[in-house]
């Protein structure tokens, strides 16, 4: 449900009208507590799985077998702020009960238009056709992205898992508040799955590995293991010194071979 947008992390909202002695409830950083622990834990020294979801598997696999996104690409896009004080959207401390119940996000994109089949998989609608949103009708909308090699062995498909929950829940719920989907679209999915925007912005990672490797001589083997993990997360460097742009850094992809021009588009 976190990744439709249907969570209470993202419906829920900080009052103080749910208790006598008005102390605050449905305080995001105490709700979301573990991805804080987890964002300063295992998503930096060890690989977040990939989630198992419609929404994050297309009609291609990868060389594992596994299910992915066709574009080797997924993005998030948020409608709605609900967390204050952070430097990000709308959301008003003072008037948490009143003035942040729907309150917007720092926009960052153009939302052209819904097709209601593309995330059909996830969402469960049943629509067809498209919804428009000419001359910026949308209102406030943020999304960001990330992108990955077609090598499994790339650190940015090994980790990708990783990049998403710092994107997803670490970075833009935890950190900013920025909650909800796009109606007729899941709130994150691999990109084919979407609305169209004009763009979008990205964050990749960054791996430093250490390995141990053991030659015996009694069986002429060698194994070898990953003894330390230390994973970064930065903005994108994409091509024409265009960073923090997903469909710029796609096409430095794309220049260093690790993935297709289709894939690119």
């Amino acid at each position: 449900a976190f990744f439709l947008g249907h969570s209470s992390l993202q419906e829920e909202v900080e009052t103080t009208y749910e208790r006598e002695d008005r102390r605050a409830t449905s305080v995001l950083k105490e709700d979301g507590e573990l991805v804080r622990a987890h964002y300063q834990g295992s998503a930096q020294t060890k690989k977040t799985e990939w989630p198992k979801l419609p929404n994050f598997a297309s009609s291609g696999t990868d060389s594992n077998g596994e299910p992915t996104c066709t574009t080797n690409a997924a993005m998030c896009c948020w409608t709605k702020d609900r967390q204050a004080a952070d430097n990000n959207g709308n959301c008003n401390r003072n008037t948490y009960s009143k003035n942040c119940v729907d309150k917007d996000p720092g926009d960052n994109t153009n939302l052209c238009f819904v097709d209601m089949e593309r995330g059909a998989a996830a969402t469960g609608n049943s629509g067809e056709g498209l919804v428009a949103f000419p001359d910026d009708d949308e209102g406030a909308i943020h999304c960001h992205g990330l992108a990955w090699a077609n090598d499994v062995n790339d650190a940015s498909a090994r980790y990708k898992g990783n990049n998403l929950f710092f994107v997803s829940m670490y970075d833009h719920m935890y950190k900013r508040g920025y909650v909800e989907n796009v109606p007729g679209a899941p709130m994150c999915g691999c990109v084919e799955q979407m609305p169209t925007v004009t763009r979008s912005d990205c964050t990749e990672i960054d791996a430093t590995e250490r390995f141990r490797i053991v030659y015996d001589e009694s069986t002429n083997l060698i194994e070898g293991n990953i003894t330390l993990v230390d994973i970064n997360f930065n903005a994108c460097q994409g091509i024409n010194n265009r960073n923090n742009d997903l469909w710029h850094y796609m096409g430095r992809l794309f220049y260093e071979g690790k993935i297709e021009n289709t894939q690119w588009g």
